[in-house]
């Protein structure tokens, strides 16, 4: 891609959006929200969105967090691995409907199964992980960023 514009010169020139994103997904943490499945919810919906860089990236983080490689490797399958928690499974299941909305809105079950493992504030951070992972896919398509921008 001829005009690709790779991470580090996007946090030149954008350092300021960069900075509203990183704040963005402090405020779901900040909620309470456990950073591994934040981390695992970021790695599944850039698996939806076709975001090498993102997905790259959250690896990274979670392999930092220590997570077992056996489930970083099933993320993509997760109902089928039977290595999720339940409550990783509710966040899975949201987040997929979520980012997948144009087809259909989330169903009340998903809704409902989020209540018997987060706290209101947790499921608000929730909804914000979500929506911070799908803008950075958009972003990191949109300009090329690749897996080597990573570092």
């Amino acid at each position: 891609m001829s005009d690709r514009i790779s991470y580090a010169a996007f946090g030149q020139s954008g350092a300021d959006t960069l900075k509203a994103l990183r704040a963005l997904s402090q405020s779901a943490l900040d909620r309470g929200l456990d950073k591994t499945i934040s981390e695992l919810i970021k790695l599944r919906v850039s698996q939806i969105n076709g975001c090498a860089f993102c997905i790259a990236y959250h690896l990274k983080v979670l392999r930092s967090l220590q997570v077992e490689p056996a489930k970083l490797d099933t993320v993509v399958a997760w109902r089928e691995a039977a290595l999720f928690s339940d409550a990783e499974q509710a966040a899975l299941a949201w987040a997929e409907e979520l980012t997948l909305m144009a087809g259909a809105t989330p169903r009340d079950e998903t809704k409902a199964a989020l209540a018997a493992h987060f706290t209101p504030d947790q499921i608000v951070g929730l909804n914000i992980s979500i929506a911070s992972i799908n803008g950075w896919n958009r972003l990191a398509v949109a300009m090329g960023f690749t897996p080597a921008d990573v570092g």
